[in-house]
């Protein structure tokens, strides 16, 4: 997680859709986010299931409540079937495609909450329709939910789709802060060590 300031930009296909999706998170934010959006001059609207002729979606099933893995696989699948109630528009046309989670506000890698870990597969999803979507500009946020209100939890989030510009993986974290997800090459555990006379020479190299 690299920390990482918004761009001032909002998501591609957000502004002029003129039908926004979003999912129930059962915990009253996607209700203030569709108010909050609304102040924002972007009409949106919460639904039982995402509506095939959607301009955006946004999936909010990841800040659910979970007791157990099955409510965690309940949210997957409800988020699966969202995608693919867009999948071919979105192919075709492009859209806006966004999946909201809390594991952490850090995608887990904190480890502060194992029982969110469960999650985990919204993010894969997103990852996924990426690529399979290459019209579509596609956001996967993981935002930690901790006390903060569900007013507050829509403001981090309307301020992420309008300010965070096409980042892939955003991490928001309880205290405000925003990083990304960079990919890194993980060492080689059977490489051997470089003596400094080496490090010096391929220095030289370079």
């Amino acid at each position: 997680m690299i920390p990482c300031a918004p761009v001032g930009m909002a998501l591609p296909g957000l502004h002029g859709a003129r039908r926004i999706a979003l999912t129930d998170d059962g915990g009253g934010v996607a209700t203030a986010l569709v108010a909050e959006l609304g102040r924002r001059g972007l009409p949106a609207e919460v639904l039982a299931e995402v509506p095939p002729d959607a301009d955006a979606v946004v999936l909010l099933d990841g800040l659910a409540p979970l007791s157990s893995p099955d409510d965690a696989a309940a949210a997957a699948r409800a988020a699966f079937r969202g995608a693919r109630s867009v999948a071919r528009r979105f192919e075709e046309r492009g859209g806006a495609f966004v999946t909201v989670q809390d594991s952490g506000g850090d995608f887990g890698m904190g480890g502060r909450d194992a029982s969110r870990a469960w999650i985990a597969g919204l993010a894969a999803l997103g990852r996924t329709a990426a690529r399979e979507w290459p019209k579509a500009a596609v956001k996967v946020i993981d935002c930690a939910r901790g006390g903060r209100s569900a007013a507050e939890i829509a403001a981090a989030l309307a301020d992420e789709l309008l300010q965070g510009g096409a980042t892939l993986e955003v991490g928001l974290r309880e205290d405000g802060a925003r990083s990304a997800v960079e990919a890194a090459c993980a060492p080689d555990p059977e490489a051997r060590p470089k003596h400094a006379s080496e490090l010096a020479a391929a220095l030289r190299e370079v």
